[in-house]
């Protein structure tokens, strides 16, 4: 039975030793590809910029969470400075 054009290049690009039919030096160029598109991390910046509208939101979010503790620190103060002075008019009387 003759083979197809495809299935001669098929067989050529698959590897018996690994499964799925990706072959080391494929996994090492997707690697490679992978660490040019996104980065390898090691100089703390990554290879494509962070779009703009990400950083926004980020910041927006540290912000918000930012005055969420304000606030909860204020309802706190707020809150002993009132159970103080319940106290002191109790000892009071």
């Amino acid at each position: 039975m003759p083979k197809s054009t495809l299935q001669l290049l098929v067989q050529g690009m698959s590897n018996n030793d690994t499964v799925g039919g990706a072959t080391p030096s494929h996994q090492q160029e997707m690697q490679a590809i992978n660490a040019q598109l996104w980065g390898t991390g090691d100089n703390g910046e990554d290879a494509l910029p962070v779009p703009l509208v990400w950083r926004q939101y980020q910041m927006t979010m540290k912000l918000c969470q930012e005055w969420k503790e304000e606030q909860f620190a204020q309802a706190i103060k707020k809150r002993r400075e009132q159970l103080a002075e319940h106290e002191a008019q109790h000892h009071q009387a």
